[in-house]
Parts: C-alpha cells; structure tokens; sequence
C-alpha cells in the first residue's frame, strides 16, 4: 500500500512515503529563482545594448570577449575628488572640473589625420574652448544649450577634456574607476560597459565555503 505523498508549502512533493518502512527522498530540488548562472558569464560582449559588430572586434583586442572578461578588467586607478572651478579661477595645468553650457561647436580635421573638436563652454564667470581629438561624433551631443561637466586640464588658454558629463551621467565624478584602455575604446566607454553589465556578477557564485558562512552566520 502506498500513502498519500507528502507536499511542501511550495506545492513541489518533498518526498514519497513507501508502505510503512519510511521514506524515499527525491534525487534532486528544483532550481531556485536567482540562483548563480555561471553559464551566463560566458556570452559574448554584443548581449550588452551598444556593442556592434565594430566595438566588439575593439574590444577582443583589449582581451575582453565575454562578460566575465569585461568583469574581471579590473581598474587601473581611481580619479581622485576634485571640486568645480570658475571657468574665470582655471590657472596652471592642474587637474580641474568646470560645469557650463555648450555655446557653438566646431570640427576640424589636422594634417596628422586627427579630428579636433573644439566647444565654446560657458558659465556664470566666463567662456572657454574645450578641445577633444579623435570624437568627431561628439559634435551632434554637444548642441548650443546643452548643460555639460568636463574634468581634464587647462593648456595654452584651453579646457582639454579627459571626462565628461552628459545627461546625468557620472564619467566625471570623484573616485570613478579608470579602466586599462585604447585609443578605439576609452575608459569611460568601458565604464558604461561595466555598468550594463552589473546584473551579472551575482553568477560568479559564492566563493566562501559554506562551513564559513554557517561559523559567522552569514546569509
């Protein structure tokens, strides 16, 4: 005679009872939800939104191929804080941040096949011609009233960007990452990678045993 299965709150059987001499366990627990995928770290860089054809074959040549190459490319540095300065205070060649609005953009090509992209950008103290090279595709995001943050350098009267801030983004922000990059793939670039890619790391897994965890009750 076999008794009625036994069922868990989840509606999954639990195990099956056998005449009266005990139990018989199932072989395995169904899969949980959020569980690690270790599978998933493998697909290739173009799953992320903005990876083409053309930047993926970028970013092989920086050795990163997958998502868990991207997420072990690990930072260079950290950008040190550096507060806003009035486009009238720049001075020197320290590092600085200044925050404006785009007046009139203009692109040039140079003899040594560079593109210069130069933006008048002013505030409340003053205007300045920032300057970025080899980002012609910039011109069509920099139009007139266009609110933006740079942090690079003052050279011979003009602003060279290093990092900028657009639409609320965080390229220039204080102790941001600075990644291992190329011409073809800057650092911001792989910054924003790496935040497309943030839902993955949880399929790595734990790495603690779990003797650990039990001994200092971690979840």
């Amino acid at each position: 005679m076999r008794a009625p299965g036994r069922w868990g709150s989840s509606g999954s059987r639990m195990t099956e009872l056998r005449g009266f001499a005990g139990a018989q366990r199932t072989e395995a627990w169904p899969p949980t939800r959020g569980r690690p995928r270790p599978e998933a770290l493998a697909r290739t860089l173009d799953t992320l939104p903005g990876v083409g054809p053309s930047l993926r074959a970028k970013l092989a040549k920086l050795g990163l191929r997958t998502i868990r190459d991207l997420l072990e490319h690990r930072p260079r540095d950290y950008q040190q804080a550096v507060g806003e300065t009035p486009i009238s205070n720049l001075f020197g060649e320290e590092e600085a941040v200044i925050a404006g609005e785009v007046r009139r953009v203009s692109v040039r090509p140079t003899r040594r096949r560079l593109t210069v992209l130069k933006a008048a950008i002013r505030d409340g103290s003053g205007e300045i011609s920032a300057v970025w090279f080899n980002q012609p595709w910039l011109a069509d995001k920099l139009r007139p009233g266009t609110r933006l943050r740079l942090r690079g350098q003052l050279r011979r009267n003009e602003f060279h960007v290093r990092s900028y801030d657009l639409d609320g983004a965080s390229a220039t922000a204080d102790f941001a990452p600075v990644y291992p990059a190329s011409e073809e793939v800057t650092s911001p670039r792989l910054r924003t990678l790496v935040e497309s890619s943030l839902p993955y790391p949880r399929d790595f897994g734990d790495s603690l045993p779990a003797s650990l965890r039990a001994r200092e009750r971690l979840p």
